[in-house]
């Protein structure tokens, strides 16, 4: 240790070791379960909007 604290080497050994970490921690992240798109609820939803839409236009004029 003290060998690597005189020639210099420490500092790029650590800065080395956050690199590899960091490349570990962006490439082996644990994927999130996907979420089930509910076909139901999208056309109701929609038409709400939509219906919304109408009545904030109809209040502008």
């Amino acid at each position: 240790m003290l060998a690597l604290i005189y020639t210099g080497l420490l500092p790029f050994l650590i800065i080395i070791g956050f690199v590899a970490a960091a490349i570990y921690w962006v490439y082996h992240k644990e994927e999130r379960p996907k979420k089930k798109l509910n076909i139901k609820k999208i056309p109701p939803a929609f038409l709400e909007a939509l219906k919304m839409l109408s009545e904030d236009v109809s209040r502008r004029n």
